[in-house]
C-alpha cells in the first residue's frame, strides 16, 4: 500500500507530531495549522513521489522510532518475561489437576476449566471426527485402546452416562420453562431482550435486566423459579477425576459428540454403533488430560513473552502507522505486569455522535464489533 498508493498517518509514540514553541508542526507551515499534511497526514506514495516536508521529516522521525523500539525495548521485553517467568515458575499441576504453586495453594482447581492439554486435544474438534470414524478399525485394534477400555471404563462408567441423562433433562426443562406460554408477556419481552444483549456483548445492560427481572416478580414466580431453575447439577469433571474415569468428560464436548451422531445418523458407512464411537471419543479425552507435574506456569509466561517479542519485532514493518503500530503494546504490558496498581486505568475517548438515525446506527455496529 505504501509502495503504490499512499504512506497514510504517521505517528510518533502513538500521537501526532505535536507543535512546536512557535505553535508550528514544521517552520514551513502556518502557525496552529490543522490540515492533513501539517499534522503528518501523507498522502504521497515511494512510486510516485513525496514532498520533502513528509520525507525529511515525519517519515524519517518515524524510521528513527522503529530503530529505537528495536533498539529499546527488545531489552525491556526480555526484563518483562523474565519477571512473569520468576514469578509463575513455580504453578504446577498436581494429580487432582488442581494449580497449586509451591506452599500448596489453590490457583485453579482443574487446568483450564476441562483438564485438557491444548498440544493434546487436536482430535477433539469436530472437524476432525470424520478421520476418527474412517480409521475406527485401527484405533479399536491398538492394545492401549482396550487396556485403557478395560481398567478404567468399568468401575463409573454407568452412574457418569447417569448423571449426564440428569444434566440433559435439566438443560431442556430449564430452555423449556423460558419459552413456556404460562410466563406473562412482560416477563418474555424481557427474556427476549436479554438474549439480544447477551448477543451484542452487553454484560452489564444484561445483568441489570436480570436484576430488575428479579425484583418486579412475585413471590409465586420467584418460589417457581427457585423450584424449576436453580436446583443444578455439579459438572461431571467436578465429581468424577477425568484421567481416572473413562466418560469423565465436559459437557461442551458431549454436546459435540451428540451433534455429531445425530447429524451423521448410526454412522452407517462405516458400519459403527454410536456407543462405540462414544468410547473412542472417551479414550482420546482420556488420552488428552493434562499429565501431573506439568510446569503450566512456565507455559504461560511463554505464552505471553513470545507474542510480545514479536511486536517488537514488528517495528520496523509496521513503524508509525497508525492502523499498525505494534509498538504500543509493550508500554501497555509493562503498566499491567510490572507498574500496575491496585485500580487499572484504562484509556477512553469520548465520541460525540450527530443526531441521527444514520449515525445513531453506524455506532451502534461499532460498538458491537
Amino acid at each position: 500500500m505504501q509502495m503504490s498508493y499512499l504512506l497514510g498517518e504517521e505517528e510518533l509514540e502513538g500521537k501526532r507530531p505535536p507543535m512546536m514553541p512557535s505553535s508550528r508542526t514544521l517552520p514551513s507551515f502556518r502557525p496552529y495549522e490543522y490540515s492533513s499534511r501539517s499534522r503528518s497526514f501523507l498522502d504521497g506514495n515511494f512510486l510516485s513521489d513525496i514532498r520533502p516536508q513528509a520525507y525529511i521529516f515525519f517519515h524519517c522521525i518515524a524510521g528513527r522510532e522503529g530503530l529505537i523500539d528495536a533498539a529499546v525495548k527488545t531489552a525491556r521485553i526480555g526484563y518483562l518475561q523474565r519477571c512473569l517467568m520468576k514469578h509463575l515458575e513455580d504453578l504446577v499441576i498436581n494429580c487432582d489437576l488442581t494449580v497449586r504453586d509451591s506452599d500448596g495453594s489453590v490457583i485453579q482447581f482443574q487446568y483450564g476449566e476441562d483438564g485438557l492439554a491444548v498440544e493434546k486435544r487436536t482430535y477433539l474438534k469436530e472437524a476432525h471426527y470424520p478421520s476418527l470414524v474412517a480409521n475406527q478399525p485401527t484405533i479399536l485394534r491398538q492394545d492401549e485402546y482396550s487396556c485403557i477400555v478395560d481398567i478404567r471404563g468399568s468401575t463409573k462408567e454407568k452412574p457418569i452416562i447417569k448423571t449426564f441423562k440428569k444434566i440433559r433433562a435439566w438443560r431442556k426443562k430449564t430452555r423449556e420453562l423460558a419459552d413456556d406460554e404460562s410466563f406473562d408477556d412482560s416477563t418474555r419481552l424481557k427474556i427476549k431482550t436479554l438474549r439480544n444483549s447477551l448477543k451484542s456483548k452487553d454484560i452489564n445492560e444484561a445483568r441489570s435486566i436480570m436484576v430488575q427481572t428479579w425484583r418486579d416478580s412475585s413471590d409465586d414466580k420467584r418460589e417457581q423459579y427457585n423450584h424449576d431453575v436453580v436446583k443444578f447439577y455439579s459438572p461431571v469433571t467436578q465429581n468424577y477425576l477425568p484421567p481416572s474415569n473413562l466418560g469423565a468428560i465436559t459437557e461442551r464436548l458431549d454436546d459435540l459428540i451428540r451433534s455429531y451422531i445425530t447429524a451423521h445418523g448410526k454412522l452407517d458407512q462405516t458400519k459403527m454403533d454410536t456407543r462405540t464411537f462414544e468410547k473412542m471419543m472417551h479414550v482420546k479425552s482420556l488420552k488428552s488430560c493434562i499429565d501431573p507435574g506439568e510446569s503450566v506456569g512456565i507455559l504461560a509466561a511463554q505464552s505471553i513473552g513470545e507474542p510480545s517479542t514479536q511486536m517488537t519485532s514488528n517495528t520496523f514493518h509496521f513503524a508509525s502507522r497508525g492502523e499498525m503500530n505494534a509498538t504500543l503494546g509493550v508500554p501497555r504490558l509493562r503498566k499491567l505486569l510490572i507498574v500496575a496498581s491496585i485500580n487499572v486505568k484504562t484509556p477512553t475517548i469520548q465520541v460525540l455522535i450527530l443526531r441521527s438515525s444514520l449515525a445513531l446506527s453506524k455506532a451502534k455496529r461499532l460498538q458491537r464489533r
